[in-house]
Formats: structure tokens, C-alpha cells, sequence
């Protein structure tokens, strides 16, 4: 009698987990990018002020795009077929590239920003 207590429990909090991951990720996605800057003009400008939030933004998001991929993973999980196997292939590579994508525009617009830096200097 034990045993079956405690694998309704695990079941539980397998599916309260489930549904924390596949409503919530894109609800906290949602919510931070309400709040993400777009500086046009003057980019160094327009971060330097905010660079701690930016930093913490994309942190959070960082953790929050791979946890997308594996909600798309969650919406497929143990359905047959070829599209089923697709979408969960694509779960994957979308949570490895596009944090990898964000990483390596982030550190071209720095170096886009140093560029223009030391061309730019008045004196």
C-alpha cells in the first residue's frame, strides 16, 4: 500500500513539473522580454546605463530558452511517428543553438562597440 503512495506522489509532481515547464517557461519568457531594451541610435549609450539589467536579462533568458526546448520536447514526448520525431530533433537543436546564437550576437556587438570605440575617439 506504501509503494503505490509514493508513486502517485512521484506522478503528481511529475506532471505539476510538466505543466510548471510547459506553461510557465513561455509566461516568463513573455513577461521578461516585455522588459528587454532596444537601443537603436546610441547603443553603447543606451546599455551602459542599464548593463546590470541587461546582464540579468539575458542570464535569466539563457536558462529560460533552453527550458523551451525542452517544454517542445514535453508537448511531443511519447507520440509515434516521423513529425513527432522531427519536432523533439528540433526541440534539441533549437535549445542548443539558439542560446548559442544569442551568446555569439551579444559578444559581436561588444566587439562591434569596441571597433567603433577606438575609431570614433574625439581628441
Amino acid at each position: 500500500m506504501r509503494g503505490c503512495l509514493g508513486k502517485e506522489e512521484k506522478v503528481q509532481f511529475g506532471l505539476t513539473l510538466r505543466r510548471i515547464v510547459l506553461l510557465g517557461t513561455p509566461l516568463a519568457i513573455t513577461v521578461l522580454l516585455l522588459f528587454h531594451p532596444s537601443p537603436y541610435e546610441d547603443v553603447a549609450g543606451e546599455l551602459m546605463p542599464i548593463a546590470g539589467w541587461w546582464t540579468a536579462l539575458h542570464t535569466i533568458g539563457f536558462v529560460l530558452f533552453a527550458l523551451m526546448g525542452v517544454a517542445l520536447w514535453l508537448l511531443t514526448a511519447g507520440l509515434p511517428g516521423v513529425f513527432a520525431t522531427v519536432s523533439r530533433g528540433a526541440a534539441v537543436v533549437f535549445a542548443l543553438f539558439y542560446d548559442a546564437g544569442d551568446a555569439i550576437a551579444g559578444r559581436v556587438a561588444r566587439l562591434e562597440d569596441r571597433d567603433f570605440d577606438t575609431h570614433h575617439t574625439i581628441g
